[in-house]
């Protein structure tokens, strides 16, 4: 997934999740990153991704054994689909036997993966420049 900017796809209870795999992805990795969610992402979104930025996205579906038949459908059917155009795509199965316990685990995993792309990338997940500048700079205004 290095040099590509992940896109997070969730739905139901992984919608939130997908948003904050992203904005741990964005702070710690440094990395732009994307968080759509079902049926949104598999219609008008996934247009988006066509022609020259094919080569700019990769795909995390997170996913959930609880997830309704339309969700789970829908998955199946976008994993197919990039799959055949040459997409990076990435299936991720929540853990856990209650919601909760789903939500804390991909928490951790999102923590683990951005800290982990960090480290590929050579990126210091500390040392957030522009946010504290940007910061400072609203502090005085």
């Amino acid at each position: 997934m290095l040099g590509t900017a992940p896109v997070i796809a969730g739905a139901g209870l992984t919608t939130p999740i997908a948003y904050r795999w992203k904005t741990q992805i964005n702070e710690n990795a440094q990395v732009p990153a994307f968080a759509g969610e079902l049926p949104e992402l598999d219609h008008n979104e996934i247009v988006g991704w066509e022609g020259p930025y094919q080569d700019a996205a990769a795909f995390v579906l997170l996913r959930d054994s609880d997830d309704s038949a339309r969700y789970t459908q829908n998955f199946d059917a976008l994993l197919a689909l990039l799959s055949k155009k040459g997409y990076t795509v990435s299936n991720v199965e929540l853990s856990g036997s209650t919601p909760i316990q789903k939500v804390f685990h991909s928490y951790i995993l999102a923590l683990w993966t951005s800290l982990s792309a960090a480290q590929a990338l050579g990126v210091d997940p500390v040392v957030t420049e522009l946010l504290d500048e940007f910061k400072a700079q609203k502090a005085h205004h």
